[in-house]
């Protein structure tokens, strides 16, 4: 058989930018097959990268060519954890014979990084082992039951008024991925400043994402919705988010041309009365568990 990560001619896969949106049908959809998780995987494991992601995943504008984008091959069994984690470990260890401490050492603290979201990967996977009602069980009795549609439409176009928002569902929509803390916002807007229910808002992100995995999927969406078992209520306001991670709005001029013009709406919920509101419905909810 093969070995995974054989020697494979360069591939260029990313471009040094988010790429300009066009076409119809994700355009710019990742590849399947071993062949492209290889190149993938051999784009990433150099020093360079791995020292370059713990500060490239959080903005959409690094993320695209900062993250590993292994997650379509993982989700598909195209590669497996243990492949991953044989990459990053020969890595480590070509590192170590350069004989530079300090590079060694930012090196080893980059692999620990990534190692840990390996980790955090298989905990949500026995998280679904253990809690098989996940996908579908209310936690909390007072939990969001009623849909609007007008406010669900809205979230899905990229029609809610609020930039940042709206430029992530377009990447997602021409691409099939997006950046962990991109997600997590998306679900916090629609589930707790629009008060849609989870499980419209589950459904229609697992029908774009092209690394859908129903554990993790579902435990983030929980998590971030406000709706899982988790301690800490994370709700991630998108006015802070786009100041912080695309405070000179290139990644929402790239991907939402309208903005600024008579074509694009206005917000459709007051931005902090929403979070004051929806903050309260969940300390609210979250008094009424359910187990």
């Amino acid at each position: 058989m093969q070995a995974f990560f054989a020697p494979q001619p360069a591939v260029e896969l990313n471009r040094a930018t988010v790429p300009q949106a066009v076409g119809d049908d994700k355009p710019l959809r990742m590849i399947g097959g071993r062949a492209q998780a290889r190149a993938v995987a051999a784009k990433f494991f150099t020093p360079a990268k791995l020292r370059s992601y713990p500060f490239s995943i959080s903005s959409p504008l690094k993320a695209w060519s900062g993250c590993s984008r292994l997650s379509p091959y993982l989700a598909y069994g195209v590669v497996s954890d243990r492949e991953v984690l044989q990459k990053l470990n020969a890595l480590v260890n070509r590192v170590h014979g350069q004989g530079d401490a300090t590079h060694i050492a930012k090196v080893e603290d980059a692999a620990r990084f990534y190692v840990d979201r390996l980790i955090w990967r298989q905990g949500y996977l026995q998280q679904l082992e253990n809690h098989t009602g996940l996908e579908t069980d209310a936690f909390y009795c007072d939990e969001p039951a009623e849909v609007n549609q007008e406010f669900l439409n809205a979230w899905q176009q990229g029609r809610t008024g609020f930039a940042y928002v709206d430029a992530c569902q377009r990447f997602l929509q021409q691409t099939g991925w997006l950046n962990m803390r991109a997600r997590a916002m998306l679900v916090s807007f629609a589930c707790v400043q629009l008060g849609l229910p989870w499980q419209p808002v589950a459904l229609y992100l697992a029908q774009q994402f092209l690394d859908f995995e129903p554990a993790i999927h579902y435990g983030q969406v929980r998590i971030a919705s406000g709706t899982s078992h988790f301690s800490q209520m994370l709700v991630y306001d998108p006015l802070k988010q786009q100041a912080e991670q695309d405070p000179k709005g290139e990644f929402v001029k790239r991907w939402l041309p309208e903005h600024g013009t008579a074509n694009y709406p206005a917000p459709i919920v007051d931005n902090a009365e929403s979070l004051k509101l929806g903050k309260a419905r969940l300390h609210a909810m979250r008094q009424s568990r359910l187990d």
